[in-house]
């Protein structure tokens, strides 16, 4: 067996023995954990919310756990990782965080990031900016509803 085949055999050993023995209520507090030191390293303090204003806070705050699980591995709401950070975004005009590398297709895109334009983005990157390098889709539209309110709420 060569090493590369070894490597590969036990890293799928190892991420099959965390999938398979815990349990599903196990395995989202471990990955809540782990994800809340780098997203929630600032105290939150508790705050009145209007009635009027629950439902939007809801949205948002399930928007946040939606947008840690989908765009987490490679955004941020503060800081550049392999995709630009997104705090500010909605609004913005797309490919334009300054310390950001983006590809030849987001710079030439000529758009504001807005609810129908980031609906559209999430459901299929490639088919806005050819040849993007992001090629992650989100199929679900409550999905994408729901984080959209999240960068909404990050970019006020």
């Amino acid at each position: 067996m060569s090493i590369r085949l070894g490597i590969a055999v036990a890293l799928i050993a190892g991420i099959a023995t965390f999938i398979f023995t815990q349990a599903p209520e196990d395995q989202a507090a471990s990955l809540q954990s782990r994800t809340a030191a780098v997203y929630d390293s600032a105290p939150v303090e508790a705050e009145f919310i209007p009635a009027s204003a629950l439902a939007a806070t809801g949205a948002a705050l399930t928007g946040k756990e939606l947008y840690i699980r989908r765009c987490g591995a490679c955004h941020s709401v503060d800081q550049n990782r392999v995709g630009p950070r997104h705090r500010g975004v909605y609004g913005r005009k797309a490919g334009t965080v300054p310390d950001f590398r983006y590809s030849s297709a987001l710079k030439k895109l000529n758009l504001t990031w807005n609810e129908k334009n980031l609906d559209r983005w999430l459901a299929n990157p490639t088919a806005v900016a050819p040849g993007t390098a992001m090629g992650f889709q989100l199929r679900d539209p409550s999905e994408r509803k729901r984080i959209i309110g999240y960068l909404k709420s990050v970019s006020k």
